[in-house]
């Protein structure tokens, strides 16, 4: 009877065991999970901030005209100093004017002998996706720069609707890196405080002891991102 009863014990302690592990497993799961919303939050809407000069530059009548007649070293010039300045607002990698036959025309990266001007991106998902369907994207390897990035794409139409070309931005995965560091540095705190809470003690001042915290903290939330308004009169 004595050993039923040890048995039984024993099994009733790994059962509740194996029901803890599952539990703590769980919760582990879930937690990741929130963070990984986080991140993809956070991320989408630093693309979502980037692609707004994508579209605002396919409205623009200067690069429509350029798809349209054959460009003189002038009106490349022009170009290629209106794509730099537009560059500047952003502070992406590089924009690039392709006419339909997929040959950049202009770009933001001109003065640079890594100039990506007269390249040939035919080939390109993005180029192909942005003639097809008006947008596209794609996360890959420069071709000329040899530097990883996502890429922007939106089409520069006629008044009747036709592809005449692409605009294209750049955005170097260091960015992406830098936007999911910050997510991480925000979320940290908090993700330590739920095992266990404290109050951080603003270090100016006398050096003071991190007391416990006498509230739970707050929820995770994504830290707001202000958009950019660009207008076409940034990029005159």
């Amino acid at each position: 009877a004595l050993l039923l009863v040890v048995g039984g014990m024993a099994l009733a302690m790994a059962a509740a065991w194996r029901i803890a592990e599952r539990d703590a497993m769980r919760g582990e799961q879930e937690q990741a999970q929130r963070q990984l919303d986080l991140y993809a939050q956070a991320l989408q809407q630093r693309i979502d901030r980037y692609r707004t000069l994508p579209q605002v530059l396919a409205l623009d009548p200067e690069l429509r005209a350029a798809l349209l007649a054959p460009l003189d070293a002038a009106g490349r010039d022009e170009l290629n100093r209106k794509l730099e300045r537009a560059n500047s607002v952003t502070r992406s990698s590089t924009l690039t004017l392709i006419d339909a036959d997929g040959v950049a025309l202009a770009a933001s990266n001109w003065r640079l002998a890594s100039s990506n001007v007269g390249q040939d991106y035919g080939f390109r998902p993005y180029v192909r996706e942005a003639l097809a369907r008006g947008e596209g994207r794609f996360y890959g390897i420069g071709v000329t720069t040899g530097e990883p990035g996502y890429f922007l794409s939106q089409a520069i139409r006629d008044d009747r609707g036709r592809a005449l070309g692409v605009i294209v931005i750049a955005i170097p995965l260091i960015i992406i890196i830098c936007c999911c560091c910050c997510c991480a540095a925000i979320a940290s705190p908090w993700r330590e405080a739920e095992r266990e809470p404290l109050a951080v003690l603003p270090l100016a001042g006398p050096r003071r002891r991190e007391q416990p915290a006498t509230s739970s903290p707050p929820p995770v939330l994504s830290p707001p991102i202000k958009h950019s308004v660009i207008t076409l009169d940034v990029l005159k």
